[in-house]
C-alpha cells in the first residue's frame, strides 16, 4: 500500500495519546539480557550464559542473535484484581513468558501484551522475553538489491513496562 510519510508520523501521535487515555504507567521492570545463538524453549540458566544489565537504549543482536530478557515485579495493591498490561519495546520480535507461562507477542502490529488477567497485589511475578534480532537473506524478495552487510543491524532495548488498563 501506498502512502505519504506524514501519514507514519500521524498514526504514531495518535497511537501515543490513546495509550496515554487507555493505560497508566505502574511500574518500571529493571531487566538483566543475554545473547545466544542457541534455541531454547524456556528462559535459559547455566553457568554457560553471561547475563548483563539492560538499561535502556542497551544495544543487542546481530544476524542469527536471540537476546533474553528477565526481570521481576512487584505491583502495587492498587492494582489488586485488575489486568495488568506489558509494553516491551526489544527491538525484535518477542515473547512474553510469566512464570514460565505464555502469554503473547511483540512486535511491529502488538505493542501490548496481557500479563494477568487479575493481578494478586504485593506478590513478585517473574518476567522472561524471548527476542529475535533477525538475519541477513539476501535475495528473497524481488525488490532487494545486492547485500552491503553480511550481519544483521544492531537492535535497541527499552525499558519494559508494566501498564494497568484503565478502561
Amino acid at each position: 500500500m501506498l502512502m505519504e510519510r506524514k501519514i507514519i508520523g500521524k498514526l504514531d501521535q495518535i497511537e501515543r495519546r490513546c495509550t496515554d487515555l487507555r493505560f497508566e504507567r505502574i511500574a518500571g521492570v529493571p531487566v538483566e539480557y543475554c545473547e545466544t545463538r542457541e534455541h531454547f524453549r524456556t528462559e535459559p540458566a547455566g553457568p554457560r550464559l553471561k547475563w548483563r544489565p539492560a538499561p535502556s537504549a542497551t544495544k543487542w543482536g546481530g544476524s542469527w542473535i536471540t537476546a533474553w530478557f528477565r526481570g521481576d515485579v512487584r505491583l502495587p495493591k492498587s492494582c489488586d484484581g485488575k489486568r495488568v498490561f506489558i509494553r516491551a519495546k526489544t527491538g525484535g520480535e518477542t515473547l512474553l513468558i510469566v512464570d514460565g507461562q505464555y502469554r503473547g507477542v511483540f512486535d511491529g502490529w502488538h505493542p501490548v501484551a496481557m500479563m494477568t488477567g487479575r493481578c494478586a497485589a504485593g506478590r513478585s511475578y517473574h518476567l522472561a522475553f524471548e527476542s529475535y534480532s533477525g538475519h541477513i537473506f539476501p535475495g528473497a524478495m524481488p525488490q532487494d538489491d545486492p547485500p552491503r552487510s553480511k550481519t544483521c543491524p544492531r537492535s535497541w532495548f527499552r525499558p519494559m513496562t508494566p501498564w494497568l488498563c484503565s478502561g
